[in-house]
Parts: C-alpha cells; sequence; structure tokens
C-alpha cells in the first residue's frame, strides 16, 4: 500500500526514497518528526451531514461551503477531500470506538500519491482516479523491498507474475481483496475509486482497534506501512491538513 515521491514530500521538508513501494523517508531539521509516537494529528471540525447522508456512505455533495473552503485552504482537491469525509462518517458509524479524522486518511493520501495526482493523475467528479496509479512491481528488483508473487493473476495490478500496489491508497491485491468496500453504491469495489479507497482504507485503520491515543494510532498506520519514517511522514502531512482547515 505504498507509493510516493521527492516531489511530493519534499513539500513536507522531506526527502524521499521509493524502493518498490515502499517509502524510505529522512527527516530534515524537524523535531517534531522525529518521535517514535507522534501525538494524534490535529482533527478539526468536521461538516455537519444531513440526516440522509448519514447513514449513507454516499459523499456529501461538492457545493458544499465546508468542503469548497477546506479543499482551498489545504490544498487537497475537493473531490478527494470529499472521500476523505465520507470515510470519517462511515468510520464514525460502523467503529465508533476507533476515533478517525479525515486528517489521518489525508495524510495517508498525500504521502502516497500526492490526493490521487502523482504522475499527472486527477481523481474527477464521480472520484474515479485516472490516468490509473500502479506502484511498483514488488519482485526485489530494488534494494530493500519485499518480494511478493502474484496474488490476483493481474486482475487489480495488471500483473501477473508479481502485485503492484494500486489506486490512490495505494492498496496490496490481496488486502484489496479482502477489506475491500464499495462506498459508493456502485455494485464495484474499485481500487481507482478515491471513495471505495478511502473508506476501505477507514476500515483497515479501524480493525478491532481505536487511533484515539498516540500509540494506537502510530500502530495503525505502521500496519498500513510498517516504516517509522513512513508514520512520521504520515503524520507530519495529517496534522498540516488539520492545521490549514482550522485556520
Amino acid at each position: 500500500m505504498k507509493h510516493a515521491t521527492a516531489a511530493v514530500c519534499a513539500l513536507l521538508g522531506i526527502a524521499s526514497l521509493v524502493l518498490g513501494g515502499l517509502l524510505v523517508v529522512q527527516l530534515q531539521n524537524d523535531d517534531s518528526a522525529t518521535h517514535a509516537t507522534p501525538p494524534v494529528p490535529e482533527r478539526p471540525e468536521s461538516p455537519d451531514l444531513p440526516a440522509d447522508e448519514q447513514q449513507s456512505a454516499q459523499p456529501p455533495q461538492l457545493e458544499s461551503p465546508w468542503l469548497t473552503a477546506t479543499a482551498e485552504k489545504t490544498g487537497i482537491p475537493a473531490r478527494a477531500l470529499q472521500s476523505y469525509v465520507t470515510a470519517e462518517a462511515w468510520a464514525g458509524r460502523e467503529h465508533p470506538e476507533c476515533g478517525l479524522g479525515w486528517t489521518t486518511l489525508a495524510g495517508i493520501g498525500f504521502v502516497e500519491t500526492a490526493h490521487g495526482t502523482i504522475g499527472g493523475s486527477a481523481v474527477d467528479d464521480t472520484g474515479v482516479v485516472g490516468p490509473e496509479i500502479f506502484g511498483p512491481k514488488l519482485d526485489g528488483s530494488v534494494r530493500g523491498t519485499a518480494v511478493i508473487t502474484d496474488t490476483d493473476g493481474g486482475r487489480l495490478d495488471g500483473d501477473n507474475e508479481h502485485d503492484r500496489a494500486v489506486g490512490p491508497m495505494q492498496f496490496l491485491p490481496s488486502v484489496w481483496d479482502k477489506m475491500a468496500v464499495d462506498a459508493n453504491g456502485d455494485g464495484k469495489k474499485d481500487p481507482h475509486s478515491y471513495d471505495d479507497a478511502a473508506v476501505t482504507a477507514a476500515a483497515y485503520l479501524c480493525a478491532e482497534r481505536s487511533i484515539t491515543t498516540p500509540e494506537e494510532w502510530t500502530k495503525a498506520v505502521f500496519s498500513y506501512n510498517p516504516d517509522e519514517a513512513y508514520v512520521n511522514a504520515v503524520w507530519q502531512a495529517a496534522n498540516k491538513a488539520g492545521t490549514d482547515a482550522a485556520a
């Protein structure tokens, strides 16, 4: 579930190297990012969704003043932000003990694929990211990467020899097949749909746990990508989104 570039991470003062989908980051001159257990990111107030939207995974309307203003303040594409907020609402309903905020999802989405914009991709009004985003082939050809032989017959990642992470939230095919949620109700579980990907990330992070303490939050994000530098990068991105949103 990993994919990023130096250009993305540079926005946070991070130098990064992609090793076959595993993000290796060297944090630069930021003492707040060096803690093994960073504090839980800022969680600004989220929009009050109408009652019918609270009971559904359907995304809130793009015309929402909160959505428009927050997208402008944070630099997160409005349609991606829409999916993060929807996923927070879904988690609050399905896993009320979890305490997941949209900023954590935004932090992951930023570090993984710059909110679905890496390599010239973009999220359209329906929430679909194109061109589709795939991580590097996990064949161990790059030092430090795992070897993950094909688990999906190339159905999701187009590779029938080795797996590749897929979509804006960079899920491995085996994890997607186990955890995927059809968040937008279109009858498909599509890793390239931001709605499906964000809610699936919420399901993964909240699986049988709370993430309301620094230790719990760190453990959850570490499970998404078992690299301490990755956890710190996500924390920086999540906290920045929260701080900017609250400004």
